[in-house]
């Protein structure tokens, strides 16, 4: 019986707890759900600034370490350092020297100046074309064959002209290459002297005079560089006679003043 009545009171105590551990097999409502709190304000009021409060002042007496001799410092303004040297430009290499063979033309005025060979003679035409050889340190060989024209005035000819083929070689200098190019140059030439006279009837009569020489010539001038291979040349150019044949040693001089063009291969 004992038993019994402790099984009894055992049961009694239990059935409550589970019943509390287990509501939905036991047909218990559900809490009663949570209200929700109230909204954030709109606006967030930042407290007020602490008083008395003063900021440190900068730190001084810093000083930027010097750069490294010999090396660009970059300065980090963004992702990629930029130097604070520009960079070196590294001029390009000048072209090549003019080298080879080359072939030219010149033509002006022949000025006598003085001396016993010019001092008959008037101002005419000179024109003349050369050949030569170019090396790269700007010194060329170079051999000419020209012709020059001038009016001739003795006191037994009317309206005469005195013709002087002449032909020879000479060095000349030029500058390295740019577009613009001095020269300067030596010559000796041979030349042959051809009298032509007009009489007063109007009838041409042509006479050798028999004169033949040997004139030092000296030019200065510039090339133009007009493309690779054409230039414009202008040139001063002075012929002295040292020998004169058939003259009685007649000496004097003719300027040059003259303008054409030299095209290299």
């Amino acid at each position: 019986m004992r038993q019994t009545a402790l099984f009894s009171v055992l049961s009694l105590l239990l059935v409550p707890a589970a019943a509390s551990a287990d509501p939905d097999r036991l047909n218990n409502p559900a809490p009663p759900p949570v209200a929700p709190g109230a909204p954030p304000p709109d606006r967030y009021a930042a407290p007020p600034p602490v008083g008395g409060y003063v900021a440190p002042p900068p730190v001084g007496g810093y000083m930027a370490p010097p750069p490294v001799q010999g090396r660009t410092q970059p300065v980090m303004m963004s992702p990629a350092p930029m130097p604070l040297r520009p960079p070196m430009v590294v001029a390009p290499p000048p072209p090549p020297a003019r080298q080879g063979l080359f072939v030219g033309v010149q033509g002006g005025a022949a000025i006598p100046l003085a001396g016993g060979y010019s001092s008959v003679l008037g101002t005419g035409f000179m024109g003349l074309g050369h050949i030569g050889w170019a090396t790269p340190s700007g010194i060329g060989v170079r051999a000419e064959l020209g012709v020059r024209s001038n009016s001739f005035t003795p006191d037994d000819l009317i309206g005469a002209s005195l013709t002087s083929v002449f032909y020879g070689a000479g060095l000349r200098y030029t500058a390295p290459r740019g577009v613009f190019r001095p020269f300067g140059e030596v010559l000796v030439d041979a030349f042959s002297t051809l009298a032509t006279s007009t009489d007063t009837s109007g009838t041409t009569t042509s006479s050798s005079a028999g004169a033949t020489g040997v004139t030092l010539g000296a030019a200065v001038g510039a090339e133009i560089e007009v493309s690779s291979t054409f230039s414009l040349e202008l040139a001063v150019r002075y012929d002295h006679v040292v020998v004169a044949g058939g003259t009685e040693g007649l000496t004097g001089g003719l300027l040059g003043v003259l303008g054409g063009g030299s095209f290299y291969f």
